[in-house]
C-alpha cells in the first residue's frame, strides 16, 4: 500500500486537520462509528486466530493417542500401563494446551460480542440526543 500524506502526519496534526474541515463540524464522528470500526478490526483478527487454532487442532495426532489408550485399557500389567501412560503424556499435553487456547479464544470472542452490544447502546443514546 502506497503511503500518502495522512501516513506522514502526527496524531496531533491529523486531529487538527480533521477538525478544521467543514465536514467535521457538520457531521462529527459518532461513538458508535468508532466502536463499530473497532469491532470490525477485532472480528477480522479473531477470525484469523480461530482459523489458525482450528488448523493447529487438525495437526494433533489423536489416532496414535487413541491407539495407546486402547493398549492401556487392554493391559493388565501395572508396569506396562505406566510405560504406555508415559508415551501418552505428550499427546495429552498437546491436547490440554489446545483446549486451553480454545478457551482463551472464547473469552476474547465474548469481549468482541460485548463490544458489539455496546455499539447498539451507543446508537440508541445517539438517537435520543438528536
Amino acid at each position: 500500500m502506497k503511503k500518502d500524506i495522512l501516513d506522514e502526519m502526527t496524531k496531533k496534526e491529523l486531529i487538527w486537520w480533521v477538525r478544521s474541515r467543514a465536514f467535521f463540524s457538520i457531521h462529527p464522528p459518532l461513538m458508535s462509528d468508532l466502536l463499530f470500526r473497532r469491532w470490525q478490526v477485532k472480528s477480522k483478527e479473531m477470525a484469523v486466530k480461530n482459523q489458525a487454532h482450528f488448523k493447529h487442532g487438525e495437526s494433533l495426532d489423536m489416532v496414535e493417542r487413541d491407539r495407546l489408550a486402547h493398549l492401556f485399557n487392554a493391559s493388565d500389567s501395572n508396569s506396562e500401563r505406566l510405560r504406555i501412560l508415559n508415551k501418552m503424556e505428550p499427546y495429552e499435553k498437546k491436547m490440554r494446551e489446545y483446549i486451553a487456547k480454545g478457551e482463551a479464544l472464547r473469552v476474547e470472542d465474548k469481549k468482541i460480542d460485548a463490544l458489539y452490544a455496546r455499539i447498539e447502546v451507543e446508537r440508541e443514546r445517539e438517537k435520543e440526543s438528536i
